[in-house]
């Protein structure tokens, strides 16, 4: 599978670029904790940069099914240079927050175009056979730029100045741009019209009660862990356990700990291609509320330190890695019923109705950290995924007569 050349540069271009997203994804929003101190603003603006993701996302599945795929990822890796250059020039002419909050608009309105058009990138380059493992790579790939991103972040923020930082970034970016025009991925031009394309991707997804059914389902826990996770950690360490370069650090221990749960669960999901399916679903979700109580617990009786805060890695590790594994399921799942030529527009429409409810999850969230104690806020993540466990069983039960 790895001899595919194609697939090779599809994965090392994917290696850099995502290195250089996580870096930014990483630093923008620290930056704005840092000079606004406001956890409701923070939750707010993060949110809010989810929205073009997810408008974007159905946007790049129509485009990743009309034009060729290679030429999509390398443009906007091309775009994404320019883009992070600008943000380095303008950071001390211009109001941070105002910059941040542009700077995330643009950069996630960019990888939701982006990422539909990778998942569709393999099936076109490996047989059906291979699916699980390839996504399983993309997926590990994604991951441990996620590891690698923010700890190199943190390490070579203290020492080089914002400017010269994002520079770096930027030509992380365009290197990938290259790499990206040598990839050679089957195209198959379609006649349909745009229109017809957004109406038949939403007519697949609509259509089919089990995706419907999944789709609520991973909606709602992607509004509970992701958005509690996406704003409780920075707020957690910078503002509670830790200061200064210390929290930085920290913070990026705990952003790698993320990572290598996602890598573990999309190893998992590899090695288990026949026996995974949608049944495991409730399992992942009960799971996850056993880890968020824990959790809860622990923030409920420590103050940080050394244990507490490797007690913490723990419990975020086993919640990425349950949320890999369930992600790479269902996507794998979903190319296998998906015809081949609406892949792109299918995938991507139902990863935008996934990923509603992670902006709204950001935002609320945000205003609960500011209101109530952190380790309230776990256990109420904690009831809500155990309910979604419940509806989970009920959902993918088999039918008896």
């Amino acid at each position: 599978m790895l001899s595919s050349k194609s697939f090779l540069l599809l994965c090392v271009g994917q290696i850099i670029s995502l290195f250089g997203n996580a870096a930014i994804r990483f630093l923008l929003p620290l930056w704005l904790l840092e000079a606004t101190g406001s956890p409701s603003l923070f939750g707010l603006v993060t949110g809010i940069a989810l929205l073009p993701s997810i408008a974007l996302s159905m946007v790049g599945g129509v485009l990743a099914d009309r034009w060729r795929k290679e030429r999509i990822m390398a443009g906007l890796d091309f775009f994404t240079a320019l883009l992070v250059t600008l943000v380095a020039l303008a950071w001390k002419a211009l109001d941070p927050v105002v910059v941040c909050a542009i700077a995330l608009l643009v950069l996630y309105a960019i990888q939701g175009a982006y990422q539909p058009t990778v998942n569709a990138s393999v099936p076109a380059l490996l047989d059906e056979a291979n699916w699980m493992k390839g996504n399983a790579i993309v997926s590990g790939i994604g991951q441990l730029s996620a590891i690698i991103g923010p700890v190199l972040a943190a390490l070579f923020n203290p020492v080089l100045s914002k400017t010269a930082f994002l520079l770096v970034l930027a030509v992380c970016f365009f290197v990938s741009a290259l790499l990206e025009l040598f990839l050679k991925i089957p195209f198959h031009p379609k006649q349909r019209t745009l229109r017809e394309d957004f109406q038949t991707g939403w007519r697949v997804v609509l259509q089919n009660n089990l995706i419907r059914r999944g789709l609520v389902l991973i909606a709602l826990f992607n509004l509970v862990v992701s958005g509690l996770i996406s704003v409780s950690v920075p707020v957690l360490v910078t503002q509670h356990w830790y200061a200064g370069a210390s929290a930085d650090f920290h913070l990026s221990l705990l952003e790698a700990a993320i990572g290598i749960g996602g890598i573990t669960g999309a190893l998992f999901a590899s090695a288990r291609v026949k026996a995974a399916g949608t049944k495991e679903i409730k399992t992942i979700m009960a799971g996850c509320a056993v880890v968020l109580a824990l959790i809860a617990l622990l923030l409920g009786i420590a103050q940080g330190g050394p244990v507490s805060f490797g007690a913490l890695a723990v419990g975020l590790w086993l919640l990425m890695a349950l949320g890999s594994m369930a992600s790479i399921v269902l996507l794998t799942w979903l190319e296998t019923i998906t015809p081949a030529d609406q892949l792109g527009k299918t995938m991507a429409f139902v990863m935008a109705s996934c990923q509603c409810a992670v902006p709204l999850g950001n935002i609320v969230f945000g205003f609960l950290i500011q209101s109530l104690p952190m380790a309230l806020c776990y256990w109420i993540a904690a009831f809500l995924s155990g309910l979604l466990a419940l509806a989970a069983h009920r959902f993918f039960q088999p039918k008896t007569k």
